[in-house]
């Protein structure tokens, strides 16, 4: 977060510091394991005239602690619609809950600026917003390896079975036994 201070990204990191550290604070989900889209983000929420028409990118689908999810409201939703929108939420969520997505608000939202400010800098890793200018290209030194582009990296195409099948259970093992890293850094062992 230094860093994010110092180049003018954060213009209060105190704030900043302590939704983190309530959020870090707050007792861990002891809830069933929710289906979570794990990356709901502005990138990833399609709009239609102001509306939500539809969500993308469920690479990150996994279950777990439904704080994860809840972040978005911070993120996508403007003033005054964050508490008609969990008031609305079933289940309700805890007090617990909000304070855990309130730190996962702060960690997407940190994400998107660097993401933003590296776009802008034309740093790898960087996306402008759509629509934005693109960033001016670096001039790089360095020798080119190939001009043709790595072909994307292949997704297993699972169907729903296989993702249930797949799920994670309290203890981090799945249906087949394996264990594995928890999904979104949920404290609830999932």
């Amino acid at each position: 977060m230094a860093s994010a201070t110092e180049s003018g990204l954060i213009s209060d990191p105190d704030a900043v510091r302590a939704v983190w550290e309530d959020a870090v604070a707050a007792p861990a989900w002891t809830g069933p394991a929710i289906w979570l889209h794990g990356d709901l983000h502005p990138a990833n929420v399609l709009t239609s005239d102001g509306a939500f028409c539809g969500v993308i990118d469920f690479g990150d689908l996994c279950a777990g602690d439904p704080a994860c999810d809840l972040a978005a409201a911070w993120l996508l939703l403007p003033d005054g619609a964050v508490d008609r929108f969990h008031d609305a939420y079933q289940p309700a969520p805890d007090p617990a809950t909000l304070r855990r997505a309130r730190g996962w608000a702060v960690l997407k939202a940190l994400v998107r600026i660097f993401i933003g400010d590296a776009g802008d800098h034309g740093r790898p890793g960087g996306a402008s917003p759509p629509g934005a200018r693109p960033a001016t290209p670096r001039c790089d030194a360095s020798p080119r390896r190939s001009t043709t582009p790595a072909p994307p990296p292949r997704r297993s195409d699972l169907s729903h079975a296989d993702v249930v099948r797949h799920r994670r259970h309290p203890g981090g093992a799945d249906d087949l036994g394996r264990t594995g890293p928890p999904c979104l850094m949920s404290r609830s062992g999932m």
